[in-house]
């Protein structure tokens, strides 16, 4: 007792009610009233555990389960009633399709089995498993009902089947270009021709407008297109020069009367084609001024008739000073050009260039003359 008590008092600690309290695997937690102690049950080994074993409302321990056996009963193939089972009794039910292939064998077993049904000439063997797999085999006899030909060097004789076939015959044994061939056409030898005697095989049109050619079978025609309708005679000074249709000289006469006196120191040339730059180098005795005319197909297309401005490209010159000029149009084609010096020029050696645009495929003819 405290001396300060008011009034008597009860110091003493509490008593709680002893108790026990289950933990886990069978151990105890107790109280008794002074103290708490843990009681301990022994350690379970690794392993799995099918039962539980509890005591006092506690889990007190694991044991092995032993193991289960069960043994079903025969459900099928007749609805006998399956034990365990819930509901009606249940069966196994084939179905009706026709791709379906189980059935039940003389003890009521399942059993999944193929049919084959042989077929004219195919004969069928086996069960259709790995041990006896199916084997199928055909037997056909060779049977032709027609036979017909596409070809004109193959001729076929017979019915059912009997047929001839034979190669068409030609006109006989033929040698040609060193091939020599049998009556069927075939090669049967080949000795190169001499040097010399080789035949044209093949011909190639070139990009020059100047040859035309034409296959006729095995005749190859090479010609020159023509530029005028007929032949043409140009007078130059003294002289009257006549071109043929295809734009060459076919002769070169004295003009009549003479020419014209009134015009001296008077030059011609001919120029040949696929050329883009023609020039002549000239003398003359006296001085005046110069006129150039020429004459031939220059490939160039100009619309109109009779004189026009030179088409780009076309330039003349004279002693290295440049010219103006006029186009000679006829056709819709430039046919030539004229062109006269503005100024007088000494008599002595003198220098002419044409240049042009484009290759000149056709000749043609040149005339220089001093006026004075």
């Amino acid at each position: 007792m405290k001396k300060n008590c008011v009034k008597p008092l009860d110091c003493r600690p509490p008593v709680y009610p002893a108790f026990e309290l289950c933990l886990p695997l069978g151990t105890k937690l107790i109280y008794d009233g002074l103290g708490l102690r843990v009681e301990e049950a022994p350690l379970l080994r690794d392993g799995v555990y099918g039962f539980v074993v509890v005591r006092n409302g506690c889990l007190a321990n694991l044991l092995e389960a032993e193991v289960p056996s069960y043994t079903p009963p025969p459900c099928v193939p007749a609805p006998v009633p399956c034990d365990g089972e819930p509901g009606p009794a249940t069966a196994v039910v084939i179905s009706p399709l026709a791709g379906n292939l189980l059935g039940f064998d003389l003890a009521n077993r399942l059993l999944a089995q193929l049919f084959a049904e042989p077929g004219n000439n195919i004969q069928v063997s086996g069960a259709g498993t790995s041990q006896d797999p199916l084997k199928i085999s055909a037997h056909i006899e060779p049977t032709v009902v027609s036979l017909t030909s596409t070809s004109d060097v193959l001729e076929v004789d017979g019915a059912n089947n009997s047929f001839s076939i034979r190669h068409v015959q030609t006109t006989g044994p033929l040698v040609m270009g060193g091939f020599t061939f049998d009556r069927f056409g075939h090669v049967q030898e080949y000795n190169a021709p001499p040097v010399g005697t080789e035949a044209l095989t093949k011909i190639k049109s070139s990009n020059d407008e100047n040859l035309l050619v034409k296959q006729e079978g095995p005749v190859a025609i090479i010609t020159l297109p023509p530029k005028f309708q007929d032949n043409r005679t140009f007078t130059t000074g003294a002289e009257e020069v006549t071109v043929d249709p295809f734009g060459r000289v076919v002769d070169i006469a004295p003009a009549p009367g003479g020419g014209d006196p009134t015009i001296a120191n008077r030059f011609c040339r001919i120029f040949e084609g696929n050329r883009t730059t023609f020039f002549h180098q000239f003398e003359t005795t006296a001085s005046g001024r110069f006129r150039f005319s020429y004459r031939g197909d220059l490939g160039i297309a100009l619309a109109g008739r009779g004189l026009a401005p030179l088409p780009t490209g076309v330039e003349l010159s004279l002693d290295g000073q440049s010219l103006a000029g006029w186009a000679v149009v006829e056709g819709g084609q430039v046919v030539g050009f004229e062109a006269l010096a503005s100024n007088s020029s000494a008599s002595g050696q003198h220098l002419f260039n044409i240049t042009l645009g484009n290759s000149i495929s056709a000749p043609g003819l040149l005339d220089i003359s001093l006026c004075r």
